[in-house]
C-alpha cells in the first residue's frame, strides 16, 4: 500500500497513513460481519499507536509475547491489559499463536488427520 498527498508529494508521515488506512479497512469488514484482527509481532511507535487505536475502538488484538519492542511494551503494561479484554497475547511459537487464533474464533480448531494450516 502506498500512501501519497499527489502523484508528486509523499505522505509526510506513510507509516502512520498507512496504519490508519488498514484500520479503516479493518473496521469496515468487521461493519460487514467479517472477522477482522491487528495481530502485533514486534514493531515500533507506529504499532503502539495503532495497538491503542485498536484496543480503544474494541477490535481484536493478538501480540506476540517475546518478538520485542512494540509488542512486549504492550504486553508489560498490566493497566492497559487490563483495560482492554480485546487485547490477548500468544507466544511466540507456532503452538500458542494457533491457539490463540483458534479461541480467538479467526481459526477453527483443526480435525483429526487434518492438514495443519487448514
Amino acid at each position: 500500500m502506498l500512501i501519497q498527498k499527489t502523484v508528486d508529494q509523499v505522505s509526510e508521515s506513510p507509516w502512520w497513513d498507512e496504519a490508519k488506512e488498514r484500520y479503516g479497512i479493518c473496521r469496515s469488514f468487521v461493519e460487514t460481519g467479517h472477522p477482522a484482527m491487528l495481530l502485533a509481532y514486534n514493531g515500533g511507535g507506529i504499532t503502539e499507536k495503532e495497538i491503542d487505536l485498536y484496543a480503544e475502538a474494541g477490535l481484536p488484538v493478538l501480540l506476540i509475547r517475546g518478538s520485542g519492542r512494540a509488542a512486549d511494551k504492550v504486553l508489560a503494561n498490566e493497566r492497559f491489559m487490563a483495560s482492554f479484554p480485546n487485547v490477548q497475547a500468544a507466544d511466540n511459537d507456532v503452538e500458542s499463536i494457533r491457539s490463540k487464533l483458534v479461541e480467538m474464533g479467526f481459526l477453527r480448531q483443526k480435525d483429526d488427520g487434518e492438514e495443519p494450516n487448514k
